[in-house]
């Protein structure tokens, strides 16, 4: 499961279902354990968890979990009647979105909060923004990110982002080491050390916090991320099968837009718009 979260975002929930693929009611599930880490694997405090109807609501604390950009490990074990079911999230704390819930809701056929609730449009919003991102190798809003790299015995290293914005922390073998950012995704120790060769070639001995950004979260951006959003909202209600390639009427036979390696939404002008900021064009 993936959630993107900001400060005042601070609930995520989890759905338990039985073996026939119902959901549980909440009498038949029982907290076992739970758990949030850091990237850098430290764990925070325990969040508090309530169950009703077989969801899971943990609630993340503004202080102990949200406090700075990261990405947390959330993992939880319940017990389901008998069974063990161990479920895990992946929660990327963010200081902005690509647009918000407020502009969705505004969206033709979106305004009925009796029909579709907050958190499914707040799960199309996270399923819109890691196809952004993932596709286009753009991060539209700073994100945390810690990562591990094969030093090269120079003082000056290439990380694998190049909308690197600000180092966080960085660590050689082990030991802290002091760096600063050069630009287009190159930094550089200022401690007088160098980014040492590991002892076996191939091994990552070189930790690096930083956030990056693309700045690259433009209106044209934001547009298309709303209409892929409404449309992962709309698309359950569909009557065309999900697969389908052409549908046939009385008057003509039509070839409809499918999601493909280069159209990642099956929507001609937002994958039109994906595939040339890919290419490293810019939108106002």
């Amino acid at each position: 499961m993936f959630f993107v979260k900001m400060k005042n975002d601070k609930q995520i929930t989890i759905a338990f279902l039985d073996e026939n693929e119902t959901r549980v009611t909440s009498e038949s599930v029982v907290i076992t354990d739970s758990e949030v880490r850091r990237s850098d694997g430290s764990i925070l405090p325990t969040p508090t968890i309530t169950v009703t109807s077989g969801v899971a609501t943990i609630q993340l604390d503004a202080v102990d979990h949200l406090d700075r950009l990261d990405t947390l490990s959330v993992d939880i074990s319940v017990l389901v009647g008998t069974r063990k079911v161990n479920e895990s999230a992946t929660v990327v704390v963010v200081s902005e979105h690509l647009f918000t819930l407020q502009q969705l809701r505004q969206q033709k056929h979106l305004s009925d909060l009796g029909m579709y609730t907050d958190q499914e449009l707040e799960d199309a919003r996270a399923v819109a923004t890691y196809t952004f991102e993932d596709y286009t190798r753009i991060n539209f809003t700073p994100k945390h990110f810690r990562n591990t790299y094969e030093g090269n015995g120079a003082n000056c290293l290439r990380v694998s982002n190049t909308d690197v914005r600000d180092v966080v922390s960085c660590a050689v073998n082990g030991e802290t080491a002091a760096a600063t950012l050069l630009g287009g995704g190159t930094i550089r120790r200022t401690d007088g050390g160098v980014f040492s060769r590991p002892e076996y070639p191939g091994d990552n001995n070189v930790t690096v916090e930083f956030i990056a950004s693309g700045s690259q979260l433009s209106p044209t951006v934001r547009k298309a991320a709303i209409a892929y959003a409404k449309y992962i909202v709309l698309n359950d209600e569909s009557s065309i099968p999900d697969r389908a390639r052409l549908m046939q009427t009385e008057w003509a036979m039509f070839h409809l837009e499918t999601a493909a390696m280069d159209k990642p939404t099956g929507l001609p002008e937002v994958d039109s718009l994906l595939n040339h900021l890919r290419r490293g064009w810019t939108f106002q």
